[in-house]
This record gives structure tokens, C-alpha cells and sequence, in this order.
């Protein structure tokens, strides 16, 4: 699953059409709980999430909290991608 606070990465990554089995997840607030539910159900347990977005200190900080949000809530892992 990937994770991406802009469309700019998943309109590059889409270009030549959608990966299979991969699913993507565009939210301007990764860590907003509300997403718990539904991240839940497209990442299978055991597999983690994959974040893209910038090394600027916004980019950051929005992947330190989608983690801490997703370790809390469903134990899947975020990796920065």
C-alpha cells in the first residue's frame, strides 16, 4: 500500500497505468484516524505501507505522524519511500 500526501508521485508512478496488487491511498493528513479503517482493510496484516512524499520538514512531519498514528492504531508499519 502507498501512501501519499500529493497526487504528483502516484500521477508519475500511474502514468503507464496502475500496478497490480498494489494499492494507493491519497490523504493531504495521512495520520487522521478517520483513515484507520480503511487502510486496515487494503493492507494485509504482516505487509507494511510505504509513504511517498518530500524530505522537507513538512514531508516529515507528516510521515512521523502517519506512523505513530498507524503503530497505535493497526500496527502496520510505515516505511519512507
Amino acid at each position: 500500500m502507498l501512501l501519499c500526501p500529493k497526487t504528483t508521485a502516484l500521477d508519475w508512478l500511474w502514468a503507464t497505468g496502475p500496478p497490480t496488487g498494489v494499492a494507493a491511498v491519497y490523504s493531504l493528513y495521512l495520520a487522521d484516524p478517520r483513515l484507520a479503517p480503511t487502510l486496515r482493510s487494503l493492507c494485509p496484516p504482516g505487509r507494511p505501507a510505504v509513504f511517498i512524499g518530500d524530505l522537507d520538514p513538512v514531508g516529515v512531519a507528516q510521515y512521523v505522524a502517519a506512523r505513530a498514528m498507524l503503530a497505535a492504531s493497526e500496527g502496520i508499519a510505515l516505511l519512507f519511500g
